[in-house]
């Protein structure tokens, strides 16, 4: 459904109707409204993108250990609030990219627990806050991490990241 003109609400609105829904994707379309908060409920969706569209509203926080979520991408629309505590439960989140929203807030620490994330795309938002100090499993597998145009402060814990792996975008100011 990529790069088609649909419009408006009512595929979000229903997504939450499709149990057996394993991926969905519909980027660059003119999709409006919000994440309905039971999308949770889709037991079996291990991949969503509707990335460069109009969503509105947060992130729902009611996601958990048994959800199967791999890829979770809400990149530049109109996304507010801050990052759920729950999504860092999602024992299996490889890829979670939520650029260009207007989130704000810290990372929650939920978040450096997740062991098997390999990109993070946090970019041009309004998070605050800094990064571990200490190694633990958010460092071991991250291969992209895009931080720019956000409010981060504190050290950098370069010495954490596998240097032959990760791939960093930060800009200073």
């Amino acid at each position: 459904m990529d790069r088609n003109r649909l419009t408006g609400d009512s595929l979000v609105g229903f997504l939450p109707q499709l149990k057996n829904l394993k991926w969905l994707q519909a980027i660059g379309n003119l999709l409006s409204g919000s994440l309905p908060d039971d999308i949770s409920s889709l037991m079996k969706l291990d991949e969503i993108d509707l990335s460069v569209n109009s969503l509105t509203g947060t992130i729902p926080n009611n996601w958990d250990e048994t959800h199967i979520i791999s890829s979770f991408n809400l990149s530049y629309n109109n996304i507010t609030g801050k990052l759920p505590e729950s999504l860092g439960r999602a024992p299996f989140l490889r890829n979670f990219h939520v650029s260009g929203n207007s989130l704000t807030g810290s990372i929650p620490s939920s978040y450096f627990n997740l062991s098997k994330l390999e990109e993070l795309y946090l970019d041009d938002n309004s998070f605050v806050g800094g990064f571990p100090q200490s190694r633990g499993p958010f460092y071991e597998n991250l291969e992209k991490l895009s931080i720019h145009n956000n409010i981060f402060s504190g050290r950098f814990p370069a010495e954490h990241f596998d240097p032959y792996k990760l791939s960093v975008s930060i800009t200073f100011y």
